[in-house]
């Protein structure tokens, strides 16, 4: 399967942000730039995450702008968006995901696995897109994950220890890390590690 990539974005205030980070919630990603008219959907969204307030996903926005924060910004405060924005000033998302044009979206599931794609024609007044999202949110939890059954919590742990040696100043990390331990039953491990980010 192919999985959210853990590369390093910004949010709108310059903070680094990474993909992982939303691991255990369904992701709608959404990728716009300051110069496409697709820039135009940010307030369509809006009303979209306004009507749609669930707890298990989040709607990500991601501006592809070489000119960074200082490009995407002033658009965002237009839209009047309150939605996770975030800015990839490298192309780091669109190399990883291997695509050249926006708009463009995806559908992750809680496992950061990617379960639909759309490049192009990613449009939050599109019905085929709507009923997409709808249909993504229906299906059970266990379905989304099921790419990921083999990966035993040893494995997941494994992972989230490595994720923390190569980005050891990266609370959301050592989050995920410590709620994996916590669920292993570590709890002396995992408190040295929130100890970090408190």
């Amino acid at each position: 399967p192919i999985r959210l990539p853990d590369v390093a974005l910004q949010d709108m205030t310059g903070a680094t942000v990474r993909p992982y980070s939303f691991l255990g919630k369904n992701v709608i990603l959404f990728n716009w730039a300051s110069w496409c008219g697709c820039r135009e959907q940010l307030p369509g969204w809006q009303a979209f995450v306004e009507l749609n307030r669930l707890d298990d996903y989040v709607f990500v926005a991601v501006a592809i702008d070489v000119g960074g924060v200082n490009d995407a910004k002033p658009i965002y405060d237009r839209a009047k968006a309150n939605f996770v924005t975030l800015v990839d000033a490298d192309n780091a998302l669109g190399q990883a995901l291997d695509f050249k044009v926006v708009p463009n979206g995806f559908l992750v599931n809680e496992a950061g696995v990617i379960v639909q794609k759309w490049i192009g024609g990613f449009n939050v007044g599109s019905p085929k897109v709507m009923e997409r999202i709808a249909s993504f949110w229906k299906e059970p939890a266990v379905a989304h994950l099921r790419p990921m059954a083999a990966k035993s919590l040893t494995v997941q742990i494994t992972e989230a220890k490595e994720h923390v040696d190569s980005n050891p100043d990266d609370v959301d990390v050592r989050r995920n890390l410590a709620r994996l331990l916590m669920k292993d039953g570590k709890y002396e491990e995992a408190q040295a590690h929130l100890s970090h980010v408190i």
